[in-house]
């Protein structure tokens, strides 16, 4: 470890060991918070129900979600230039507004990544179970798929990061090809809608009006799943060779490569849809793999399935990567239970093996919790937990800029970051609202209302956690902008 990062670690109050090793290039960096986003996994998870919920008009909403998650993004990309640290979200928050703020941001993040991290494991089960000749699988068949994928993603990343990485370049085909070479076919031989489908819902509105009538509003409590994970670069930034520089730029470029092939790819989906009315209706049971088949021929499909789940594999290794970091930076900071065993580091590769193991093991929990409508439930949560989530820090460097504390690292968006601060404060209050709004009357009302309650439970819990640790936490209230703004870590 250098001298320079040494110097980091103890401004920002952080006990010299344990430490993890740099290993993370600018390349690996930008791969890695690409294939937790995945454009596969971000748009083939909820290409179902955002056409359902407001038809083939749903892709405006993508490019609605991400311009205002770009604006989130610049944000976090001046926050992790001043503190390239394990745990993102959570280092920040605590730097700028203290303890309660920082650990309530890092403990929302932690069940929210863990949350994504099923649902993503969920979602890559329908590939497996398709490739295996499973047609209409049970809600066993589907958890115990899941669980398959969790497993590998599990260990994958207890392996080293050598492993990971040569997954996260295996996503990397696997996106080229699923992605913008088989939307390009798409696009030039499956062209089945003309492109005036856009404007229309094929029927989901009701008659309705689309900005007024609800379905506007359903699209984007779920479009926003598509553009969360950009963060993860700042996650894993005290990973990165000179983190201050590379990783605001790996942050920013990853979103914008995945919001590129997940608006390319959908308008290519959405053009090939045999019958879009149909699917609005409710009687494709995944749309994807049906559009899939029908363009390209059972024999051909398969193996193409095959690339689907090479990248939901790699997200769901590339997501634990990050739910184990924050995991880890709580630990390290003595803050959560069992502190000392989570907060070790194995000798060989440096790795959180413990915290890797509890978010498995965590995810496999909820499995059991969540029951017949445990996809939906999930959607619905990782989306409002990563709105509440990303409010902590956005609202503490608001907070620091009206207070006049400001003082940018190496990447600053100048006399422009207040205004796009209070424009995204806005976006995630109003876009969390949303989420969490229950519009689905004919469901059980704990479905219903999952959101919401899932927040509070998540709340209740924990306060009595940060109370019963908070007395135990090894970190100062607040650190200094200007002093950790200078340290360079080159």
């Amino acid at each position: 470890m250098s001298e320079s990062h040494t110097e980091v670690r103890t401004t920002d109050s952080q006990a010299a060991e344990p430490a993890l090793k740099r290993e993370f290039t600018y390349a690996s960096t930008v791969a890695l918070a690409f294939g937790f986003i995945s454009p596969i996994v971000a748009l083939y998870t909820i290409f179902g129900l955002v056409l359902a919920s407001g038809g083939a008009a749903f892709w405006w909403g993508l490019l609605i979600a991400l311009g205002f998650q770009l604006a989130v993004a610049l944000v976090f990309a001046e926050l992790v230039s001043v503190w390239p640290l394990a745990g993102g979200v959570y280092q920040w928050t605590r730097a700028l507004l203290g303890n309660g703020p920082g650990w309530f941001a890092g403990w929302f993040y932690t069940w929210t990544l863990v949350s994504g991290l099923g649902a993503v494991s969920f979602g890559g089960g329908s590939y497996l179970n398709a490739l295996i000749g499973v047609d209409k699988p049970t809600t066993l068949q589907s958890a115990l798929a899941g669980l398959s994928i969790m497993l590998v993603a599990t260990l994958a990343n207890t392996v080293g990061r050598k492993a990971m990485k040569v997954l996260i370049a295996g996503s990397i085909v696997a996106e080229l090809v699923g992605s913008v070479m088989i939307g390009t076919y798409l696009l030039i031989w499956q062209h089945n809608n003309d492109f005036s489908v856009l404007f229309s819902s094929q029927g989901a509105s009701h008659g309705h009006s689309y900005l007024l009538g609800g379905a506007f509003a359903a699209v984007m409590a779920l479009v926003g799943f598509s553009f969360f994970g950009f963060e993860s670069a700042g996650s894993i930034a005290e990973e990165v060779r000179s983190a201050r520089r590379v990783a605001p730029r790996a942050l920013i470029l990853s979103l914008v490569l995945v919001g590129a092939v997940v608006a390319y790819s959908g308008l290519a989906l959405i053009l090939a849809v045999p019958d879009l009315k149909a699917v609005v209706a409710g009687q494709s049971a995944d749309p994807v793999v049906d559009t899939l088949t029908h363009a390209l021929g059972d024999g051909v499909a398969k193996p193409l399935f095959a690339l689907f789940l090479v990248g939901f594999l790699a997200a769901a290794v590339a997501v634990q990567a990050g739910a184990s970091r924050v995991v880890f930076g709580l630990a390290r900071d003595n803050a959560i239970p069992a502190s000392k065993t989570l907060g070790r580091l194995s000798r060989r590769d440096g790795l959180p093996i413990n915290a890797i193991v509890l978010t498995g093991v965590l995810v496999g929990l909820l499995y059991l919790l969540s029951g017949s409508n445990i996809y939906v439930t999930l959607i619905g949560f990782v989306t409002g937990g990563f709105f509440v989530t990303f409010l902590f820090p956005s609202i503490a460097a608001l907070m620091t800029r009206l207070t006049r504390r400001w003082h940018p690292g190496s990447f600053s968006l100048g006399s422009w970051g207040l205004p796009i601060n209070i424009v995204i404060v806005v976006w995630l209050v109003v876009a969390g609202v949303n989420v969490s709004w229950p519009r689905q009357p004919g469901t059980a009302w704990y479905v219903n209302w999952a959101v919401p309650l899932g927040v509070l439970v998540v709340t209740v819990a924990g306060a009595l956690v940060y109370r019963a640790r908070r007395s135990q936490m090894n970190v100062h209230e607040r650190l200094d902008m200007r002093q950790a703004a200078a340290v360079t870590d080159d």
